[in-house]
């Protein structure tokens, strides 16, 4: 009798120990009733205690490496935020306020009023965009990039890792809703992405003041929150409205030396795929419109929505070599920032 137990019960304990990741559910139960979790109702205070003394309100660091994290009530989604945390930073405040300051336009074949490219570039700055990545590779484990949000708005939010394992158990959930509300338990650990692979804008490793002026911060930790097994999320179903922004950069035909290049947006609503669309739409007609000659990059690396000179699918296979446009951006971005000291 014995014998049959065993060997009834050691397949399937080891079935469900690998379906679930028993071992690193364990390690975070462990953490957990030693009582060293953080809790979190909102992006903003996780924000606050990430970025610390770089945050829009005065604060301090209080998350560290390994620290276990917890997320109650957050909207989980594939678009996650270009540029993780900019959005709270005093910097990225600052540009979309000063945004605000320069004058709006009317399109073609639309009823409302936009930024015009000097300002849809500060809001951009300023933490704005969305990205959609496929299932890619790290170093040591196959990832998925995700975004939690409280708010519902993703440039917001805060960048989920979930392993292969964990995302192929809740990925028919996410693609039928567009999101998914839940808690998640999970360790802050650094991103599994390559510096390259992570910007996702000019396909290399960005140089000099680039960073400052395209996508990233230097007040920003690279981190994420790290989910291993499928037992650390616990899914509801959401009702909360949920908001993303796509996003590019394109070359204007402008006389004007001080704006070769600008970026535009427009936001869509995940759970609609003729929202994105739409999206997409209208930043192909605002390039146009502006007297674009090249769309750069693209904001969607499932559908190429914007026929971009660098599709992410190059972009995240490292295909592309970008080292003049890269100069040239960055020119742009100094540019700018003296515009803006004007």
């Amino acid at each position: 009798m014995v014998e049959i137990v065993k060997a009834i019960v050691g397949p399937l304990f080891a079935g469900l120990s690998g379906y679930y990741n028993l071992p690193a559910y364990g390690r975070y139960l462990f953490r957990k009733a030693r009582g060293k979790v953080i809790e979190y109702g909102k992006e903003e205070s996780f924000w606050k205690d990430v970025i610390g003394p770089y945050f829009y309100q005065q604060a301090q660091t209080k998350v560290s490496e390994g620290q276990l994290v917890k997320l109650v009530d957050f909207q989980v989604t594939e678009w996650f935020p270009r540029c993780p945390g900019l959005f709270w930073t005093a910097d990225g405040q600052r540009h979309r306020e000063h945004a605000k300051s320069y004058k709006t336009e009317q399109m073609l074949n639309y009823n409302y009023l936009v930024y015009a490219p000097h300002s849809k570039s500060q809001m951009i700055l300023g933490g704005l965009g969305t990205t959609r990545l496929e299932l890619h590779k790290g170093d040591h484990i196959d990832y998925k990039l995700l975004c939690a949000t409280s708010s519902g708005i993703c440039d917001a939010g805060i960048p989920l890792v979930l392993t292969k394992g964990v995302w192929e158990q809740v990925r028919e959930q996410i693609l039928s809703e567009g999101v998914v509300q839940a808690d998640v338990l999970a360790f802050f650990s650094p991103l599994p992405v390559k510096y390259e692979e992570f910007l996702v804008n000019t396909g290399t490793e960005l140089v000099g003041n680039l960073r400052n002026f395209l996508s990233y911060t230097l007040h920003v930790p690279r981190y994420c929150l790290l989910v291993e097994s499928s037992l650390q999320i616990k899914r509801k179903k959401s009702e909360s409205p949920v908001q993303a922004t796509a996003w590019t950069l394109f070359k204007t035909g402008y006389a004007d030396p001080a704006l070769p290049y600008s970026f535009t947006y427009h936001s869509f609503d995940p759970r609609n795929e003729v929202s994105i669309k739409k999206a997409a739409e209208f930043i192909q007609g605002y390039v146009i419109e502006h007297e674009g000659e090249a769309v750069l990059t693209e904001f969607d690396e499932k559908i190429r929505r914007l026929s971009p000179a660098h599709p992410l699918s190059s972009v995240m296979e490292c295909e592309v070599d970008q080292s003049l446009e890269q100069q040239r951006i960055l020119t742009h971005g100094e540019m700018l920032q003296r515009f803006e000291e004007v």
